[in-house]
């Protein structure tokens, strides 16, 4: 008798798996951001939290590292800049979709971009040399408003919130191709020329994954075997396709 040869044939499916914060989640992320700009502190200011002992620097880095420990128990570096190296050595990291001028696709954005995402801009000052890229601020993406407007969480240098004015810790507007500062060409002297425009560079989310599922096809015999692969990180961008600190 003929032994029957047995042929396996292997389909490999990739699809995002990008988390997405529970409606609890975002209910306290909007309540503790409401609540500290309540205190109405101003920009990179030391405040001590009342349930610590611990001072925290609210500038931007620090306000959005707060807030996400503090609503999310979520850890992360001190500084934008640390923040972003984060993101994109585990592949959390996604470019912004462009138009052809070279400016955000604000649209598109709105469709890729989910409540929570961390929001990183470069060039709104003089960062350290050595930074590559030069990011230099960061926000937390708050969703949209009944008329469509992008709200941010975070702390500005300057600027009307939700309910503080002149900067600090709030929620503010969002406007992706808004220029928020400038590398100047004297560092800290506001009336010197600007050598470069600030850019928003990119939005980061925790656990943002693709995973590889391997579905195996032995014979009519037998059904079609599912096997989870280990995750894979990509750091491409997602669907397959004035002065801030």
């Amino acid at each position: 008798m003929t032994a029957m040869k047995l042929f396996v044939i292997v389909f490999l499916f990739t699809f995002s798996l990008y988390a997405e914060l529970s409606k609890a989640e975002k209910d306290n992320l909007t309540k503790t951001a409401e609540w500290l700009a309540a205190f109405d502190i101003k920009y990179s200011k030391a405040w001590t939290p009342p349930d610590s002992n611990k001072p925290v620097k609210l500038d931007c880095s620090g306000t959005v590292q707060y807030l996400y420990s503090k609503a999310l128990s979520k850890i992360m570096p001190r500084d934008s800049y640390s923040q972003f190296n984060f993101f994109r050595d585990k592949g959390w990291l996604f470019e912004p979709p462009k138009l052809a001028d070279n400016k955000v696709n604000t649209e598109e954005l709105k469709k890729q971009l989910q409540f929570g995402d961390l929001l990183y801009w470069q060039n709104s000052y003089n960062v350290p040399l050595d930074r590559e890229p030069p990011v230099s601020h960061v926000m937390i993406y708050m969703g949209m408003d009944d008329t469509g407007v992008m709200r941010v969480a975070g702390s500005n240098t300057w600027g009307d919130g939700l309910i503080t004015k002149g900067g600090g810790p709030d929620i503010y507007i969002f406007d992706p191709n808004q220029k928020l500062g400038c590398v100047r060409e004297i560092e800290g002297d506001k009336k010197s020329k600007c050598l470069k425009d600030s850019a928003f560079i990119g939005f980061a989310r925790f656990d943002a994954e693709k995973k590889t599922i391997e579905i195996k096809s032995k014979d009519d015999k037998n059904p079609d075997i599912v096997v989870p692969k280990e995750n894979s990180h990509d750091p491409q961008k997602p669907n397959a396709d004035v002065e801030i600190r």
